[in-house]
């Protein structure tokens, strides 16, 4: 499914959802990304995986708050969510001095702006079908 194309070009985007889905997204993936660094490689695997969650739910919870425009919702949650995971990534290794790996975080970062935006499309999704459940379990009642 698409995002609707009928919403106005010159409405202003829903901060409010955007700021929850990325903060959200933060304090799932933000922990992984530290653990990471001391973790043998399938436990790192497993943490990236955890990393890719996150930002796939701050983008549920943005597209999910937001009426029109979830997508962007999602994909904006998930790239405000990149930007503070980059900084810490870039942070961590630097101050242990690390090698900071710049191919692996440009795939990350790009990796979870695509969460984001899945994230968001099943977020819109599950609020769309309850609307539904509720709009028809409330005709048959006077």
């Amino acid at each position: 499914m698409t995002e609707p194309s009928s919403a106005p070009t010159g409405e202003g985007l829903d901060w409010h959802s955007i700021g929850i889905g990325a903060l959200v997204a933060l304090v799932i993936v933000i922990p992984c990304a530290y653990a990471i660094h001391g973790a043998s490689p399938g436990q790192a695997g497993i943490l990236f995986l955890g990393v890719l969650i996150g930002f796939g739910v701050g983008g549920a919870i943005a597209g999910r708050n937001s009426r029109d425009r979830y997508l962007t919702h999602g994909a904006v949650a998930g790239a405000l969510s990149v930007a503070v995971y980059l900084v810490v990534a870039l942070g961590v290794p630097a101050a242990t001095d690390d090698v900071i790996r710049i191919p692996a975080l440009v795939f990350t970062a790009l990796l979870g702006a695509c969460c984001g935006m899945l994230g968001a499309n099943l977020g819109a999704w599950r609020r769309r079908s309850r609307e539904d459940a509720d709009a028809g379990g409330s005709e048959g009642t006077p």
